[in-house]
């Protein structure tokens, strides 16, 4: 290969690493590094629609060791780039709960009625929250306004719309919707395991001995999704006059459908409110993030009430009579 050749090789591949949006990941994933995340590019997840193995772009998190227990937060980052067509997010009207940051994890019940929640991460969450909003932090976690949907703004005259044409907004809130559903299941999986081996006496790592007593030990996670888009959102609304409002944005929130969960015979939708977060906005994004992330973590005692409540229900049979 010649010398002319192999240039133009690289700078075509430099091209296609960014507008397919690799570049972008690098990028993100450093900048996280940088701000003292443990970050990780090599985390796959199971579709649960197509049950075919996806990667995730990038999983920027934070840690704690809380009574023997680790907690983590995890942010679940899609990437895209979209510089060639504008993204809107259309505004819902609806007045939004100050806990819709978590609607996924509460599934639909009070943060008060968290040993309710079928899920041991919405058990955390909703543990944490009650702690939060006694301490008047909760207001960081607002998500309003919030869109109900996003698409990108096609402008070509021609433009008619296909089903089978891709919107890349609405699939990347798609894509990290379906990390999200399957990385949930496998937590909860994970402490479906833990509860039974620690009940069974065996010895996994997932439990230490005491002073006087085997405690239980766990892997308590919480999964955040955003969306990175490197390129140009705005947001969209009625305004009181019935004029259509539109305002560039750095970032902002929609609400997606997670699942449908069946109660009493009853159908009902669960919201993920998901970030929508521009490259730009990184810099003044990542401690903002932070900062909510740690606020999550230290809610030490709202933690160990969950992990003491967990491990109340379960009988080892060290401890049973025979």
């Amino acid at each position: 290969m010649s010398i002319e050749n192999g240039k133009s090789w690289i700078s075509k591949i430099k091209e296609w690493l960014e507008i397919h949006g690799h570049s972008l990941e690098m990028r993100v994933a450093k900048k996280f590094g940088e701000n003292e995340f443990n970050v990780s590019q090599f985390e796959y997840f199971v579709d649960q629609e197509t049950k075919s193995v996806r990667q995730m772009d990038v999983v920027a998190s934070i840690s704690r060791m809380i009574d023997n227990s680790v907690v983590t937060v995890n942010l679940i980052i899609e990437c895209k780039y979209a510089k060639s067509k504008p993204w809107v997010i259309l505004l819902t009207q609806k007045k939004l709960d100050k806990f819709t940051f978590f609607l996924r994890q509460l599934q639909g019940r009070h943060p008060s009625d968290w040993k309710k929640i079928p899920t041991l991460q919405g058990r955390l969450v909703g543990s944490v929250l009650l702690a939060l909003d006694k301490l008047l932090d909760i207001d960081k976690f607002s998500v309003e306004p919030a869109g109900y949907t996003v698409q990108e703004a096609r402008f070509d005259s021609n433009y008619r719309p296909d089903p089978n044409q891709q919107d890349y907004a609405f699939e990347a809130v798609v894509q990290v919707s379906k990390s999200i559903e399957s990385r949930d299941k496998q937590h909860e999986m994970i402490f479906t395991n833990t509860a039974r081996e620690y009940e069974n006496g065996i010895d996994t790592g997932f439990r230490r001995l005491g002073a006087h007593t085997e405690s239980l030990s766990l892997y308590l996670s919480i999964d955040i999704p955003v969306v990175l888009v490197s390129g140009f959102p705005f947001e969209s609304h009625l305004s009181d006059n019935y004029d259509i409002t539109v305002n560039e944005i750095s970032d902002g929130f929609v609400l997606t459908p997670y699942k449908l969960l069946e109660e009493r015979g009853n159908m009902t939708i669960t919201l993920s409110p998901v970030m929508i977060i521009t490259e730009s906005n990184l810099d003044t994004f990542i401690p903002r993030i932070r900062e909510m992330m740690e606020n999550i973590l230290k809610q030490e005692s709202a933690i160990h009430d969950v992990i003491q409540y967990e491990e109340s229900k379960l009988k080892p049979k060290s401890d049973i009579n025979f």
